[in-house]
């Protein structure tokens, strides 16, 4: 032991581990996880200055084994460090051993590696070409060493502050994570990067939990993978979340359970989840000014309403039944339910007054309308037999909320025997699929006579409605549908 560390107490000797600093990582991880907890384990940071530098293990004047000498604090995280990288790549191999085994970690390489400038502009400033060639050799790494093991852990490196788009994103890294990402203008500018994006870091936007809760909801809701706030209610004094204090950003309990319904809210939508994205396309009017979509068309809908007061909106909805679920976030009350009928095409969706925010869930029923209950709110037309009991039903109507109208005919018995079908016609020079739109119809009485070749009954008369309907698709070509039902 020689004492003589810049903080305090003994130098480092950096070629011995701290088993009880490792016991206390992984019982840490392990408690966390118990509770449903992420836990991002950040590998390395910016040194922020002489002062950070001064105070790092890897600094010459703090540890034992000589290493760091006439190292420039600018390059500690290049690969022209001199001789640093090999520390570093120990202790990521050791941290990649003791926790290999959790199932809720994962790793992100440096934190706010701009900060490594000696002037950085604070608000967009991505790292250095240098400073990404070490953070790759850090991901491989990470990446090698988790070749060996049964599980694999996604790796995430920050990009910026605010905004950027990646343009050649790291083969190893899954996560991009960008700090005070406000609005959440990364996930579009990244949306084709095949990876998840994260706010990985809020505050310096006052201490009010209305303000974290509202960025956490248009995030997420735009398409985010990952919303990490910095609460200041944590402290050495009070790990237990509780503090008070003047600090950049906010923080409370209160804010941890309002973050907790937004979790619930989209965990509710269970497998459909994953296949939902951002679509604030499909409003069509009537919403607040700060409304966000995120939904799987013609199966699940998220609808977030903020900045306003009338919690109004109307959507382009495919035909069907739908469970609609009002939400107040800060509360995650849900405020009343309802059974939906749609036939398809806008429809507006009134969550009465609000204060603060709103949110809608609409969920798709695995059950049908009938025809009875869609009445006059859809695109049908309904031929039913003189005598009353058969009736043939044709629809044009988007079912599959891709947008396209599409025709599909139902045949009824007293029940449903032929279910909604899709109807239309390929050519080789044209199509009568997607897109049409209705033009005409007509309806008239037939009575056809026929004679049987064999039966005790060789005269047959055939009494039917028949009717005949004129569509149109986008190119001006037309389809006529005939329909007859008979008894």
């Amino acid at each position: 032991d020689k004492p003589g560390y810049k903080n305090g107490g003994n130098r480092f000797d950096l070629g011995k581990w701290d088993g009880a600093y490792f016991e206390r990582l992984r019982h840490f991880v392990a408690e966390a996880g118990k509770r449903g907890i992420v836990v991002e384990v950040s590998l390395f940071s910016s040194l922020y200055g002489d002062n950070g530098w001064k105070a790092s293990p890897l600094h010459p004047d703090n540890n034992v084994n000589g290493v760091g000498k006439g190292v420039d604090r600018k390059k500690v995280h290049t690969l022209d460090n001199g001789g640093l990288l090999v520390e570093q790549e120990r202790l990521v191999r050791k941290l990649v051993a003791e926790l290999r085994d959790a199932d809720n970690v994962y790793y992100e390489i440096q934190n706010e590696p701009w900060a490594d400038l000696s002037a950085y502009d604070s608000l967009a400033s991505p790292a250095t070409p240098a400073s990404l060639a070490w953070q790759r050799r850090i991901a491989q790494v990470i990446a090698a060493e988790e070749s060996k093991l049964p599980q694999r852990h996604l790796i995430a490196e920050n990009v910026s502050n605010r905004s950027n788009a990646v343009k050649d994103p790291d083969p190893n890294v899954s996560l991009l994570n960008f700090h005070y990402c406000r609005p959440p203008d990364a996930v579009r500018l990244n949306a084709g990067s095949k990876r998840a994006i994260g706010f990985d870091e809020t505050g310096f936007d006052g201490p009010d939990d209305v303000t974290y809760r509202k960025q956490a909801w248009h995030f997420l809701l735009a398409g985010g993978g990952l919303f990490d706030h910095l609460d200041y209610s944590f402290t050495t004094a009070r790990e237990n979340g509780t503090a008070t204090q003047k600090a950049p950003g906010g923080g409370s309990a209160a804010l941890r359970t309002q973050l907790g319904a937004l979790r619930a809210f989209l965990e509710g939508f269970g497998d459909d989840l994953v296949h939902m994205g951002p679509a604030d396309g499909l409003v069509r009017g009537g919403a607040s000014p700060e409304t966000r979509v995120f939904a799987a068309p013609g199966h699940a809908y998220a609808v977030y309403l903020a900045g306003g007061t009338n919690g109004r909106v109307e959507l382009e909805l495919p035909f069907g039944v739908w469970t609609a679920s009002w939400l107040e976030p800060r509360t995650g009350q849900t405020l009343r339910s309802e059974r939906v009928v749609h036939g398809g095409g806008p429809r507006l969706f009134d969550g009465g007054a609000y204060t603060e925010d709103l949110a809608l869930r609409l969920v798709r029923s695995q059950e049908e309308p009938t025809v009875a209950e869609l009445g006059k709110t859809a695109n049908l037309w309904t031929t039913k037999a003189p005598g009353g009991k058969v009736a043939i039903t044709v629809l044009l109507a988007d079912l599959t909320g891709n947008g396209s109208r599409r025709l599909y005919y139902q045949v009824e018995h007293g029940t449903v025997l032929v279910p909604w079908s899709p109807l239309g016609i390929t050519r080789a020079d044209d199509d009568f699929v997607d897109g049409l739109s209705f033009l005409s119809t007509r309806e008239r009485s037939v009575n056809d006579t026929y004679a049987l070749l064999r039966g005790k009954t060789s005269k047959v008369n055939a009494r039917g409605q028949e009717r005949s309907l004129v569509f149109e698709n986008p190119r001006k070509g037309k389809l006529e549908l005939v329909v007859r039902a008979y008894d």
